[in-house]
């Protein structure tokens, strides 16, 4: 299985395994589920959340990943490519959460660069799209602050954890703008971390 890493972050294959560590990180940070369609708050909602993504991952739809910081071995999050269409060459980058200790650290930095690097040089995608809530200015901004395109608003898309249905940010990075431009832009950030 698809393991990638740098030299501060590991993404590795999510497992059963990495359940107690999940459960922790999405207790301690409630406020990461109120954007979301699927909540991981829980023991049970965390455990559905498992293993609905390795069924998907075994059905070839989802490809998801534990963040682990490698010198502490440390689990500080989860995310996922989805929705890998072949055909198409594009493939979305989402079910991306941190800890709240970790955002603004550059570890989301570090894992979107890897996973947009293994995107368009070793699956050879022309485009990898992104989704968020459009209150999330937050995540929002991370997008943007990689390189992003922000596409358009697709309102009343989806029905939220809570039952309100949500307006998402559609947001994207073609494969000649990570070639001419985004590569390079989020290597040099990463680099004055």
């Amino acid at each position: 299985m698809l393991t990638l890493q740098d030299s501060t972050v590991c993404l590795m294959p999510l497992a059963i395994e990495h359940f107690d560590a999940l459960l922790k990180i999405a207790d301690e940070c409630p406020d990461t589920w109120q954007y979301t369609p699927n909540t991981a708050l829980g023991a049970e909602n965390m455990h559905s959340y498992i293993q609905r993504a390795l069924v998907q991952r075994a059905a070839g739809s989802h490809l998801p990943f534990t963040v682990l910081l490698k010198q502490s071995g440390e689990i500080v999050g989860s995310t996922r490519f989805y929705d890998i269409n072949e055909r198409h060459k594009t493939v979305s980058i989402g079910y991306s959460w941190l800890h709240t200790k970790m955002r603004g650290k550059g570890v989301n930095r570090r894992a979107k660069f890897l996973l947009l690097q293994h995107a368009f040089e070793k699956w050879d995608m022309c485009r990898v799209n992104f989704t968020a809530d459009v209150n999330n200015t937050t995540s929002i901004s991370a997008l943007l602050n990689i390189g992003c395109t922000l596409e358009g608003v697709l309102r009343n898309d989806i029905v939220l954890a809570n039952g309100k249905r949500r307006n998402t940010a559609v947001l994207s990075i073609l494969q000649h703008e990570w070639r001419s431009r985004v590569k390079d832009m989020l290597a040099a950030k990463i680099a004055t971390e």
